[in-house]
């Protein structure tokens, strides 16, 4: 041990200071272990994954006025605002519906005009800036209606709305989309999800954009609740649909994973169960309907299959694990503190491809008072990355070395990570740092973790 700390001294290169403002603890999810980061919100809004970082977007409303302004910030797996709170269009300002995509690294946000019909988008680059001016995706000549829904892959952004008219429209149909590149091409004319004839309508569900670049989309048929998908071919002249489950069921979205392949979560409104149906490449059922036994509020999925679901629960939010074939990893996580709130309501949380999560919640201790808004951000833990930057390297040799020999001088350097110096230094599993953890961490400093 003495001769590896020698070899250790000898590839010292200089401390990099951390720049987490927030103090950090461990949360254990089954295998998994993360740094928690715990931190005040000055609004509530919502979080998409895009890269290294998270997009926050909110509406902020102007005194004595219902109009909402649609503004966007981004921070780090710190907790760092890397890009302060701004407009997305400042010749757009008022938002009704509202949401955030990530594309291949593009930033999308789309939004509806002050309750009105026009559905509007604006792309943004990797660090914040603008691709070009915003644009229409639907207007009036299209048919009227708000609701919309935005999915993306394979480079590729799919923008899907419902609409009505008393007007001849084409294509016949009350659900629509549009195809972009992740840059903001348009790539199609106005294509159809589902065929419709009166008193029909239909609810609108998530795309999936296959490998090929054809595209399916999920829906939910009207009256009656019948589950259906569509398929649009890769240069969108063939469209085809058919029915998913049962009757009574409401399409909700697909999950994908390279294991186990593709599956369509569907739910039953009337009692709240979930149900998982596989399907093929062209999204015909390929087996049995599956029971899924959680309540979901949401999911965040990652590219390998892996995701995470939120359940309702109104004074402390919790989440589940799933590995990509579906295996449950830890289930009902609070993955707030809850020591010092005791209610509290969560909200949507994101997921980055390499496991960062993002989630907002609020506390509701005070009844009513609109409530403290907080994020909370779970960072996986590399097993001796001292630097909290997400990997393990040189920059790590010196605040390696402090907190074997000096753990009080490490603290007062890392405040944010004085509470799981154990847990980013430990290296051969015991839990703790101590000497025997100097030789795994030269080997995996020189070979790879």
């Amino acid at each position: 041990m003495r001769l590896s700390l020698l070899v250790l001294s000898s590839l010292l290169v200089g401390t990099a200071l951390a720049g987490e403002p927030y103090p950090a603890d461990l949360l254990t999810v089954g295998p998994l272990r993360f740094s928690r980061i715990q931190f005040p919100m000055p609004y509530g809004g919502s979080r998409t994954a895009c890269g290294d970082v998270a997009v926050f977007t909110t509406a902020i409303n102007p005194p004595n006025t219902t109009l909402a302004t649609f503004v966007f910030a981004e921070y780090d797996a710190n907790g760092v605002e890397v890009l302060p709170l701004r407009p997305v269009d400042e010749g757009y300002p008022d938002s009704y519906e509202r949401t955030c995509v990530c594309a291949d690294g593009f930033r999308w946000f789309v939004w509806t005009d002050d309750f009105g019909s026009v559905i509007r988008a604006r792309v943004f680059a990797p660090g914040g800036q603008p691709m070009g001016p915003s644009f229409v995706v639907k207007d009036e000549t299209d048919g009227l209606g708000d609701t919309f829904s935005v999915s993306t892959g394979n480079g590729r952004v799919i923008i899907a709305f419902d609409r009505t008219s008393s007007l001849p429209i084409a294509p016949p149909t009350d659900v629509v989309m549009r195809v972009f590149t992740s840059s903001g091409e348009l790539l199609s004319s106005l294509l159809p999800i589902a065929s419709w004839q009166s008193p029909q309508w239909h609810e609108l569900g998530e795309a999936r954009v296959q490998p090929d670049g054809s595209v399916l989309h999920l829906y939910t048929r009207n009256p009656g609740s019948h589950p259906s998908v569509s398929s649009t071919s890769m240069d969108f002249s063939q469209f085809s649909e058919w029915p998913l489950g049962s009757p009574g069921l409401y399409a909700s979205r697909f999950l994908s994973s390279p294991t186990v392949g593709v599956r369509v979560l569907l739910q039953d409104p009337e009692v709240d169960d979930y149900f998982l149906l596989p399907v093929d490449a062209s999204g015909q059922p390929s087996g049995s309907l599956q029971p899924f036994p959680y309540a979901v509020n949401s999911i965040a999925e990652q590219a390998n299959g892996a995701f995470i679901v939120t359940h309702r629960n109104f004074n402390h939010p919790i989440a589940s694990w799933f590995d990509s074939t579906g295996q449950l990893l830890a289930a009902n996580v609070p993955y707030t503190r809850p020591e010092a709130l005791p209610r509290r309501v969560g909200t949507r949380l994101t997921v980055s491809e390499n496991g960062v999560v993002w989630a907002g919640w609020t506390d509701t201790s005070a009844i009513g008072e609109p409530g403290q808004r907080y994020m909370t951000i779970l960072r996986p833990i590399v097993p001796g990355d001292m630097t909290g930057d997400g990997r393990l390297d040189n920059f790590d040799i010196d605040p390696f070395v402090l907190a074997l020999v000096d753990r009080d001088a490490y603290a007062a350097l890392y405040p944010q990570f004085a509470g799981i110096i154990d847990a980013l230094g430990d290296m051969d599993g015991d839990g703790v740092l101590t000497n025997f953890d100097i030789d795994p961490f030269v080997d995996a400093l020189v070979n790879g973790p």
